[in-house]
């Protein structure tokens, strides 16, 4: 845990991630003291659907920005759980990516944080969830935005299972869902590692043929087929 937070503290001031001022440990307990952001995440604003497109533009544009200066300053970091909870917003609607190195650290935890009674399946569908990964280690993380790789090699993937988790959490920006569904972490995987979902531009006309291909590009099954950084 600390490592992990020192690595946040480390990417210092950036308008578009959340601030990891130091660490401490308080009654036995190690805890990370953050930056108070007011506003809510990127989930309560996809509760009514798709989002306005050049809404998701920007705030696409604000999260590259934010991987691109934690790339700059530790090079080799990869986030390992994006998705639109740890996308926070301020008062005046700028993203800020919060949560890195969080789900490393749960890896090695002997227990998740529990699912709460009533829970939906939706919202257990979007839990952090421990997985055994093919070369026989812990993993963790969240199902739908997962890039195929993190459930084979979970230590040891690269920041491209970052730009995979970030196509898909832009293609649920544009078209109001996410491209696959499942309870299963075997069932994710295989439509994360063999499906092919509909492009964004033919569910919603109004995207452009460029940004669908940028959406498709991002969610390459193949590592190399995507984009090689955020920059």
């Amino acid at each position: 845990f600390l490592r992990e937070a020192e690595t946040w503290v480390r990417l210092e001031q950036h308008r578009n991630i959340v601030r990891a001022f130091y660490v401490a440990t308080i009654q036995d307990q190690p805890h990370i003291f953050l930056e108070y952001v007011a506003g809510a995440d990127l989930r309560k604003k996809l509760s009514a659907g798709a989002l306005q497109i050049k809404d998701a533009l920007r705030y696409s544009i604000q999260f590259c920005r934010g991987m691109a200066h934690a790339q700059l300053k530790v090079p080799g970091l990869v986030h390992r759980d994006v998705k639109p909870e740890n996308c926070m917003f301020t008062p005046d609607d700028i993203l800020k990516v919060t949560d890195f190195g969080l789900v490393k650290v749960l890896a090695h935890a002997e227990t998740l944080p529990k699912s709460i009674p009533g829970m939906d399946d939706e919202a257990e569908e979007l839990q952090s969830r421990f997985f055994k990964t093919r070369v026989g280690e812990m993993g963790v993380g969240t199902m739908p935005y997962m890039a195929p790789e993190q459930f084979t090699d979970f230590g040891n993937v690269t920041v491209s299972a970052d730009i995979y988790s970030f196509g898909i959490m832009l293609y649920e920006m544009l078209v109001g869902k996410r491209p696959f569904k499942s309870r299963k972490p075997e069932d994710f995987y295989y439509q994360h590692l063999k499906v092919t979902p509909l492009d964004p531009s033919s569910i919603r006309p109004e995207v452009s043929a460029a940004l669908s291909h940028l959406v498709m590009k991002c969610i390459a099954k193949k590592p190399d087929d995507r984009y090689a950084n955020f920059t």
